[in-house]
């Protein structure tokens, strides 16, 4: 990333941070630049489009079995954007989907999920809502491994293992 790029980046990811985790709501145009810098980054590194569609397909897919998983424990269906998941998470997901590789992806969607619950057990008390601000939590968890990429050169980015 271009110094700019970069430093629109970082002040990007801070604010859905700061607003998720003060309002617990993320403003649409945070992650319309987010959706943005990743196209560009996408663009100038060369990342197919077709992987983008199927990181898309896994999101959908992910969301479709939290739907019906939460049809049949309950008995009845749930919108899991009112009970569970906010609108802005599910956005997060999709927004930072060309900044990724599909093995990459899966391994921050996997690795954030992960790491949020940990960090939400252990400082519940200060965070003080009974939500998880995922969105907040994964923005920081992105902005540490662009910061990782730019000062050791290791990219979760760009993951490509033999399949």
């Amino acid at each position: 990333m271009a110094a700019a790029t970069a430093l629109l980046f970082s002040i990007t990811t801070l604010g859905i941070s700061y607003q998720d985790f003060s309002r617990r709501a993320i403003h649409v145009l945070l992650l319309v630049l987010l959706l943005a810098l990743g196209i560009w980054d996408a663009f100038h590194t060369g990342r197919p489009f077709m992987s983008m569609l199927l990181i898309l397909s896994f999101v959908v897919a992910i969301l479709t079995m939290m739907i019906l998983y939460l049809r049949l424990k309950s008995g009845y269906w749930i919108n899991p954007l009112k009970a569970h998941l906010g609108l802005g998470d599910v956005l997060f997901f999709i927004a930072v989907i060309p900044l990724f590789s599909p093995h990459g992806y899966l391994w921050f969607f996997i690795s954030g999920l992960l790491g949020s619950v940990v960090v939400y057990s252990l400082f519940r008390h200060l965070i003080g809502k009974q939500s998880v601000p995922l969105a907040g939590m994964l923005s920081a968890y992105l902005l540490g491994l662009k910061i990782l990429e730019s000062q050791w050169g290791y990219s979760m980015f760009n993951l490509n293992f033999p399949v």
